[in-house]
């Protein structure tokens, strides 16, 4: 199992993604987010390489939900969360911030 470190922008993110759907959607859907997004960073914690690369060098994806992929990236002994990326933004942009 390897130990799980969130980048700044991670934690960020994930903020922003909660009080976006409790504002604009429901507590259901921010309650759903988070929920996704600690299963899946469980099975990264147990598998890290069980979600495909990404266009990103050594950066892997896994969608969260539909319009929300989380990217991060496996070192030796932990893994870094990188960003919750709304999969409505340009993708350019999020290759300059990595």
């Amino acid at each position: 199992m390897r130990k799980i470190f969130w980048s700044e922008s991670a934690k960020s993110d994930f903020q922003f993604n909660i009080e976006y759907l409790l504002s604009e959607w429901s507590e259901k859907e921010a309650l759903n987010f988070v929920k996704q997004t600690s299963i899946i960073i469980g099975h990264i914690e147990d598998m890290p390489f069980i979600y495909p690369e990404s266009d990103y060098k050594n950066v892997r994806k896994a969608f969260v939900l539909k319009q929300i992929t989380l990217f991060y990236r496996i070192r030796n002994n932990h893994v870094e969360l990188l960003r919750f990326w709304n999969n409505y933004q340009n993708p350019e942009s999020f290759r300059e911030q990595l």
